[in-house]
């Protein structure tokens, strides 16, 4: 995804972004975490992500440095869609829905099925939540 500033609607903070795969135009509400981090972060320029001389980061220059963190933290068997893959699955386990999901990232619903299908199925938590309410509703 490539996106730009971020900007205040009302009292929300979002951020535009455009999906590469599918050319989606997003405008993404921020989590209230990040909303406190850019926040508070000094705005130097309009991009989140800069150069030292202020000028927006070309895309390969961050995945290089959020690969170089990678492997500092010997995480090397991660890929960087695991972390997407990683917000389908915290959504939905928040009670997201699927369109909810595909709004913020830009695929389609079918997509999101697929990657809970395949991520979702061998989350602990959600394997004793699912016996919790069997034995409660019994």
């Amino acid at each position: 995804m490539q996106g730009g500033a971020f900007f205040r609607v009302g009292q929300v903070l979002q951020v535009p972004l455009a999906q590469e795969k599918t050319g989606a135009l997003l405008d993404i509400p921020c989590h209230i975490d990040l909303r406190a981090i850019l926040s508070a972060a000094p705005r130097r320029a309009a991009a989140m992500c800069i150069t030292r001389r202020g000028r927006p980061m070309a895309r390969s220059r961050l995945t290089d440095l959020v690969l170089g963190i990678r492997q500092n933290a010997g995480l090397d068997h991660l890929q960087l869609r695991n972390l997407r893959r990683t917000a389908v699955v915290n959504m939905s386990e928040a009670g997201a829905t699927g369109p909810e999901m595909a709004a913020v990232m830009g695929h389609s619903i079918d997509h999101m099925a697929q990657i809970i299908a395949t991520y979702l199925p061998t989350n602990l938590r959600l394997a004793r939540a699912a016996i919790t309410e069997l034995v409660r509703n019994k």
